[in-house]
C-alpha cells in the first residue's frame, strides 16, 4: 500500500510539475492566446509578415535551403505543422536532417529534432556525410579514408559543433514530453519529429485495432498543431505510407492515402509527398530526382518541386545548385 501511495504521489508531483511549467510558460509569451484578440493588435503582425516577405522575396518563414521548395510553401512559418511523408526508403529522414541543418545555419536558431527510429549516432554520420561530401559508407565502415577525406571530416565536425541542432532519440518519448522539454530551449526555430506512427505506438495503450490505429494517430496530430501553436515555432512531422501504395499502377503519393491515419490531414498546413521512382523502376530516365509533391497548402498552391537526390551522402539538394 505504502508503494502504491509513493507512485501515486511521484506522478502527481510530475503531472503538477508539468502543469505548473506549462501555466509559467504561457504567462512568459507576449501575446496572449486564449479569448477574442483586437484585430488592431494582430495588423502590426501581419503588417511584419508581408515586410518580411518583401525582404525575402515571399518566404515568410525559415528557409529549407531548398529555394524552390521555399518559393513553394513561403519557407517554414511559425505554428505551423508540416507533415512529409513516404514509402520508406525514399529518403524523408535524409530530407528532414537537410531541412534542420540549412534552417539553424541560416537563421542560428535552435532546432530540436525527436528520433524515434534511428539513433543519435545515426543521424549525425548522416550529416557528417552531408557536410564533407564524404560517401556515407566510408564513415560506417571506416575504410578508404583518403588524407584530403579525413581533412574535410573535420572542418565538416567543427562546422556540425557550431551549430544549434539538438537530438533526442529516446523512443519511447511522448508529444507531452516533447513539448516539456523544447519549452526549455532558449531561441527555438524549429522542431522534426520522425515519425509519427512510432509516436502513436510509445503512446498507445498496447491494442493496435485499425480503429484504434487511426483515432490514436489523429489524436497525436491534434496535439502535435497545439505544441507548434503553443511554443509559436513550424514543426515538421514524418510520416510513413501504407504498403498499399506499392501495389497500385500509381505510387506517387496522394492525399487519400492518408485516410487509414483518421482525420490525420486535416490538422496539418502543409502536407509533402515524397517521391524517388527509380525506387520503384531502376531504369527510370533520372534516377537521381526526387519529386516533392506539395498536397495541401494552407499558404499557396499544390504541386511539384523537384530535388536533386545524391544518396551517396545521403542528402537533398537544388536541383539549380547541382546543375
Amino acid at each position: 500500500m505504502n508503494k502504491v501511495f509513493t507512485d501515486y504521489r511521484r506522478r502527481r508531483g510530475n503531472y503538477n510539475l508539468k502543469a505548473t511549467e506549462r501555466s509559467l510558460y504561457s504567462l512568459c509569451r507576449s501575446r496572449v492566446r486564449d479569448g477574442l484578440v483586437p484585430i488592431s493588435k494582430i495588423l502590426p503582425e501581419v503588417h511584419e509578415q508581408i515586410q518580411i516577405a518583401v525582404n525575402m522575396r515571399g518566404i515568410t518563414g525559415l528557409t529549407t535551403g531548398l529555394h524552390d521548395l521555399d518559393h513553394a510553401i513561403m519557407g517554414l512559418n511559425n505554428s505551423d505543422l508540416i507533415l512529409i511523408a513516404s514509402r520508406p526508403g525514399m529518403g524523408k529522414t535524409s530530407l528532414a536532417l537537410n531541412i534542420a541543418l540549412n534552417a539553424t545555419k541560416a537563421s542560428q536558431k535552435t532546432v530540436a529534432f525527436f528520433s524515434l527510429e534511428m539513433s543519435c549516432e545515426q543521424l549525425t554520420v548522416r550529416l557528417l556525410s552531408s557536410e564533407s561530401c564524404i560517401d556515407s559508407k566510408k564513415l560506417h565502415t571506416g575504410r578508404r579514408l583518403k588524407p584530403e577525406e579525413w581533412c574535410s571530416l573535420a572542418e565538416a565536425t567543427k562546422s556540425l559543433s557550431a551549430t544549434n541542432i539538438l537530438i533526442n532519440d529516446d523512443e519511447s518519448v511522448a508529444v507531452s514530453d516533447m513539448n516539456a522539454q523544447c519549452r526549455r530551449i532558449p531561441n527555438l526555430g524549429l522542431v522534426i519529429i520522425d515519425y509519427i506512427q512510432l509516436v502513436q505506438s510509445a503512446s498507445s495503450s498496447g491494442r493496435h485495432g485499425s480503429k484504434n490505429k487511426s483515432r490514436v494517430v489523429s489524436e497525436i496530430s491534434r496535439k502535435m498543431k497545439s505544441m507548434a501553436k503553443e511554443l509559436n515555432v513550424p514543426i515538421i512531422c514524418l510520416s510513413q505510407l501504407p504498403h498499399t501504395i506499392d501495389s497500385r499502377q500509381h505510387k506517387k503519393p496522394m492525399l487519400s492515402d492518408f485516410r487509414n491515419y483518421g482525420s490525420i490531414e486535416k490538422y496539418f498546413d502543409i502536407i509533402i509527398g515524397l517521391y524517388r521512382d527509380f525506387y520503384y523502376n531502376t531504369e527510370c530516365e533520372n534516377p537521381d530526382i526526387a519529386e516533392c509533391i506539395i498536397l495541401k497548402n494552407r499558404r499557396g498552391e499544390t504541386g511539384t518541386v523537384e530535388l536533386k537526390w545524391q544518396p551517396e551522402y545521403t542528402t537533398f539538394s537544388s536541383l539549380e545548385k547541382i546543375l
